[in-house]
């Protein structure tokens, strides 16, 4: 199991190097062992996702992507929320709700200033890793459309009833690889908001991930993390169609089905979460006890 899917020594500068699948069962395990806690700081933001999104299918706003991330901005404050309270559970150990200490000028309290400090650094940063994830789909979305439309004007101009064959100029492919290796490496910059829980600065996180393959171990370990579940996922929805199909219940099991989409999706985030967490534990700061339930376990 520790060496299954686990990378060879980096050469890189990080030394960044997980076992990626030890990474993803231990996301997996401490969710599982923090259910009953994870389910009170989850409930609220649910419940939000759910209602934003049944906002958005109403109005059919699926393909306006500024549309739906300015309707899905307050549960994306409440999931960053929840994450960075996660976050600091694995790594400074600290739980919600706290208790505030009676004095104001002792450690305790510069403790809870610290927590306060990550708790916000960590969700203000993932509303605005979401918020670009909208823009650049967005973007994208309208990309795509202007060349449909271009291609469909060209056609309608020569008379040509279906687009010729082309031979494919391999000049034109290299832009789409620059975009493609341009976009690994930067999957790193999605989980800014775990260095940012601890209050560690962009620029450690970034000397402590350097080189290009860091990217494709970090996606190695999100891949290996939502992948079981998504499967999971993907057929309990379908069972769910298969049942009211025909039965004059689909409206009820279209709800049914968003309602295990956005708590699939919160899952899958928290699992994600502590893997990559569990696999940056090296350099990241925390507790002397964070990650002492994988001790002997995993490593």
């Amino acid at each position: 199991m520790n060496n299954l899917f686990s990378f060879p020594p980096s050469r890189s500068p990080s030394g960044f190097s997980p076992d990626v699948m030890g990474a993803a069962f231990y996301g997996y395990r401490r969710v599982w062992s923090e259910r009953a806690y994870l389910a009170r700081l989850a409930f609220i933001p649910i419940l939000m996702k759910f209602a934003s999104m049944v906002v958005v299918i109403s109005f059919e706003y699926q393909d306006n992507f500024l549309r739906q991330g300015l309707i899905m901005l307050p549960a994306s404050f409440a999931e960053g929320w929840l994450l960075a309270q996660f976050l600091r559970t694995l790594l400074m150990e600290e739980r919600w709700p706290t208790t505030l200490p009676q004095k104001t000028d002792g450690p305790e309290m510069a403790r809870l200033i610290l927590r306060a400090q990550g708790i916000v650094a960590a969700t203000l940063v993932y509303v605005l890793i979401l918020l670009s994830e909208y823009v650049l789909r967005h973007g994208l979305f309208l990309m795509e459309g202007i060349a449909g439309s271009q291609a469909e004007l060209a056609n309608v101009q020569t008379g040509a009833k279906e687009a010729a064959p082309e031979d494919g100029n391999p000049i034109m492919l290299i832009p789409a690889v620059l975009l493609l290796l341009g976009s690994i490496w930067a999957f790193r910059f999605m989980w800014l908001h775990v260095p940012f829980s601890v209050l560690m600065t962009p620029r450690e996180y970034l000397r402590n991930i350097a080189g290009f393959v860091t990217s494709i171990r970090m996606m190695a370990v999100f891949l290996a993390s939502i992948v079981p579940l998504f499967f999971v996922a993907i057929m309990v929805s379908q069972g769910i169609a298969n049942l009211v199909g025909g039965s004059g219940l689909e409206d009820i099991g279209r709800f049914a089905i968003v309602f295990l989409s956005v708590a699939a999706q919160t899952v899958v985030a928290l699992i994600a979460t502590a893997a990559m967490a569990f696999a940056m534990r090296g350099f990241l700061p925390k507790s002397p006890q964070a990650f002492a339930d994988a001790e002997g376990k995993v490593k």
